[in-house]
């Protein structure tokens, strides 16, 4: 199938040619060609930045790196402009490291110089067309801006937005479910963007002024991944009750469950002491049931919604506890869900996901294997082995990210017991290894603990009434 994909890929592009060129001045003021703006452009600089360490933010583990190269190389010399319509030649990599290394907000790349080459599969190839070079980077794993802004965002957008549909047609989205919408229509392109946009990043508004800016918010969504599905939960800060779109930007922005409070302080209905009990597996499902307490119901029945926004079903009140055969089996480490009746009382719960395929412990001990498509990270050895890989498969990982499980013990030590929460119930933990086993990196910073505790650094002990304070005291102290 590959070698399918590959012979269709390489048919966009046009005929084969060679180029050779001087590397004597790597970036020369000088212009053969009229450049264009390009998004797929600012796509493959970012990656490059990242993987270069420019951005500030080190690679992450799939990131392209020396020992795991882009899957393609611009073949010198590119004629790019910049943002303040300067037009430059750039002869050379390290020419195109020094431009993206000087990049600000104010002055930075925006557009290439159609056509260019590049090689890839041990051949030299022309990219006529943003087309092309779209497919390009999608071919090589490059997530799209389309792709960012709608399933890595930690940020919401501040409605209504703009977007530019063609050079005379603009049109106006006035909520997430229109911008879902539009990309899924314009799914192999940039969606663009009509600047400034506002957005909500950790409860602050902030304003994005161009395409630049708009990379550097979505660099910062490395370790949060939040779908643009409208569940909302609301937390209590020292400004009011802010809204978040779902759970996760709320966890994003520092919140866990334990912050969450109504969204409407004058309704009355309530759902608690959600209980959720994994059973047994059936292929890609599993059994799941599932009790909770309510008062002042604002309806009969229920909607079970998983965490990825699909409608399990819905049941009614006075069949309590409830039984779902094939509940749908996720694909991280933990599992949520939100019950919800008419009238908008609504109730959360989170769990660990039962493991139907292999039977593993929780423990985080990473390992990581080499693939076709990058570097891939195991919580532990068993997982890996699960998933075929064999130990003799292992390589080292690279630099220890400085996270929760590398900072507990060293920069910080937790006063024993702390309760956490797991399947919907408390669990009290009395050391650090009892303590990981419910941390789940992909989907937390920290554990889900009951607040509030009390740590230790250095010498001064601290207790925290919430994960936002704790969070921060950690950034303070461990970075």
């Amino acid at each position: 199938m590959k070698t399918i994909k590959l012979l269709l890929f390489f048919a966009v592009f046009a005929t084969v040619t060679f180029y050779s060129c001087s590397d004597s001045d790597p970036i020369e003021n000088k212009n053969t060609v009229i450049p264009q703006k390009s998004i797929a452009l600012r796509t493959a600089v970012n990656e490059i930045k990242k993987a270069n360490e420019i951005s500030g933010k080190p690679a992450k583990a799939q990131a392209r790196t020396a020992t795991n190269p882009f899957c393609f190389n611009f073949v010198y010399p590119l004629t790019l402009s910049l943002s303040n319509n300067t037009t430059i030649t750039i002869t050379s990599f390290e020419g195109l490291l020094d431009v993206l290394g000087s990049e600000s907000p104010n002055l930075y790349v925006i557009g290439i110089g159609f056509p260019f080459q590049v090689t890839y599969g041990g051949a030299i190839h022309t990219i006529a067309t943003e087309g092309q070079f779209i497919a390009l980077i999608q071919y090589c794993g490059f997530n799209t801006l389309n792709f960012d802004l709608s399933q890595t965002a930690c940020f919401e957008f501040v409605y209504p937005m703009v977007v530019m549909v063609s050079d005379d047609q603009f049109l106006e989205l006035n909520s997430n479910a229109e911008l879902q919408e539009y990309i899924n229509q314009n799914n192999n392109y940039g969606i663009n963007l009509m600047y400034p946009v506002s957005v909500n990043y950790g409860g602050e508004i902030v304003v994005i002024n161009n395409i630049y800016e708009m990379y550097e918010m979505i660099n910062n969504c490395d370790v949060c991944i939040c779908t643009l599905e409208y569940a909302p939960v609301c937390v209590q800060t020292p400004v009011g009750i802010v809204e978040y779109s779902n759970l996760c930007f709320a966890m994003c922005a520092g919140y866990d469950q334990n912050d969450l409070v109504s969204c409407n302080p004058s309704t009355d209905c309530s759902i608690t002491n959600i209980q959720v009990t994994p059973g047994v597996c059936n292929n890609a499902t599993y059994e799941l049931t599932i009790n909770f307490t309510y008062s002042n119901p604002t309806a009969a029945n229920f909607n079970v919604v998983t965490g990825s926004g699909v409608v399990v079903g819905n049941y009614n009140l006075v069949d309590l506890p409830i039984t779902i055969p094939n509940y749908p089996l996720a694909l991280t480490t933990v599992d949520n869900l939100h019950i919800e009746m008419t009238g908008g009382c609504i109730g959360y719960a989170s769990w660990s996901t039962p493991n139907c395929f292999c039977n593993c412990p929780t423990n985080f001990d990473p390992v990581c294997v080499q693939t076709a498509t990058g570097l891939v990270q195991y919580d532990n050895a068993c997982f890996a082995e699960c998933a075929g890989h064999s130990p003799n498969d292992f390589i080292t990982c690279g630099i220890v990210a400085n996270n929760f499980g590398t900072q507990l013990g060293s920069c910080f030590q937790m006063n024993y017991p702390v309760q956490v929460m797991s399947a919907g119930q408390v669990v009290s933990v009395n050391n650090n290894g009892e303590l990981l086993q419910y941390w789940y990196p992909a989907v937390s910073a920290i554990p889900y603990m009951v607040y509030p505790i009390t740590a230790t650094f250095g010498n001064q002990t601290m207790t925290f009434a919430n994960a936002a304070a704790f969070q921060a005291q950690i950034a303070a102290s461990c970075n």
